[in-house]
């Protein structure tokens, strides 16, 4: 047993073990030792689930619990290197944070980590960078009416129309407002575009250089893809 398991987690594997078994797999949850296949053996995964047609090695996280856990990432690694098995990590109440009261350090950390977090799951990465997106441009608009609004598309709109934002980003942030809502009430994560990851992190880091100086500037347009 993770002796350090939220009880949210904690619920959403037993609601998951139930899940696979009404389906007919074979369910070990949080199995240890002789349990384990032995790909596997040096892990401690929450859950394994064996049918004739497939075999899943499943995780539970919240985006508090998978950042900086590497671990995660070595068990994908081990899965994606074994024939036949799929790994699975599955997010629970993945609400953001990271608000805009968050310093400048930790908005930091919490953008360095995103290389390490992806590694593990696209899903807790996008739930790094799109608070730390929405708190800069929360600071950058820290003067305007608008910074208080609940509506989000209201901020994005109001950053491109005093030149934060350029079009380009206007449509992106305004596209990936659906991942976002997805994730909030706990659907599968679908990348809407091949680089979304990657053009939020530049949008991030760009907003966060501009701070310091006070840059007016419009920040570099998102590539157009791979």
């Amino acid at each position: 047993m993770r002796k350090d398991m939220p009880g949210l987690e904690r619920r959403r594997l037993q609601r998951l073990r139930r899940e696979y078994a009404k389906k007919g797999y074979q369910v070990l949850v949080e199995p240890r030792g002789e349990e384990l296949p032995s790909p596997f053996a040096a892990f401690e995964p929450d859950l394994i689930a064996i049918s004739d047609a497939d075999k899943v090695v499943v995780e539970i996280r919240s985006k508090a619990s998978i950042e900086g856990a590497t671990a995660q990432a070595e068990l994908a690694d081990a899965v994606d290197r074994s024939p036949g098995w799929r790994f699975e990590l599955v997010l629970t109440n993945p609400q953001s944070d990271l608000q805009e009261e968050a310093s400048l350090d930790e908005l930091e950390a919490a953008l360095r980590s995103v290389d390490a977090v992806r590694r593990v799951s696209e899903p807790a990465a996008f739930l790094i960078l799109w608070p730390a997106v929405e708190s800069l441009l929360r600071r950058h608009l820290s003067d305007a009416p608008e910074n208080e609004a609940t509506e989000l598309s209201t901020l994005i709109k109001t950053a491109y129309s005093v030149g934060i934002l350029s079009k380009p980003h206007l449509d992106l942030l305004e596209e990936t407002r659906k991942e976002r809502e997805a994730l909030d009430h706990g659907f599968r994560f679908h990348l809407a575009k091949p680089r979304l990851i990657e053009d939020l992190a530049s949008i991030a880091a760009d907003l966060l250089r501009a701070l310091p100086s006070g840059d007016e500037t419009q920040i570099s347009e998102p590539s157009a893809g791979p």
